[in-house]
């Protein structure tokens, strides 16, 4: 591929497309990023309260002698094991997104079409003297 953007003489148009792709998948990482951010401070706020309530609510209830301090901490043992698969879900909300967007990504390049063909019944180029010589040829590209 690289040689034949320096055969083309395309160097700068491809530096300008891949600037320009290089910019767009930022701005797009930048977004996922900042919605797990939001995702993962929402998590923790649910949390935080349902913990701080139910530490307040149990409490109460030890002090009053309703309940004792192995229900304190078995109230505590069950959430853990509610919360603690909800840390996973930002974690692999994001592995997923990255996986998918790279199999887009290898498709696009597998159904990729050569650009550059001859034309139909070409006949092979023969080099007999050891010089090539150009005549009525030009090379240009379309502007995006």
């Amino acid at each position: 591929m690289i040689s034949s953007v320096k055969y083309y003489n395309a160097e700068e148009a491809e530096c300008k497309r891949y600037r320009l792709a290089m910019i767009k998948c930022q701005k797009a990482d930048w977004i996922s990023n900042s919605t797990l951010n939001l995702l993962n401070l929402v998590q923790n706020l649910i949390i935080s309260a349902g913990m701080l309530i139910g530490c307040l609510l149990i409490a109460y209830d030890v002090v009053r002698g309703v309940l004792t301090v192995g229900d304190f901490v078995l109230f505590f043992t069950y959430l853990d094991q509610l919360y603690r698969p909800l840390n996973f879900f930002g974690t692999y909300y994001r592995m997923l997104q990255t996986s998918f967007i790279d199999m887009e990504n290898m498709f696009d390049l597998l159904d990729e079409k050569v650009e550059i063909q001859d034309v139909p019944d070409a006949s092979d180029l023969k080099i007999t003297t050891g010089r090539i010589e150009f005549k009525n040829v030009s090379f240009h590209y379309t502007p995006e």
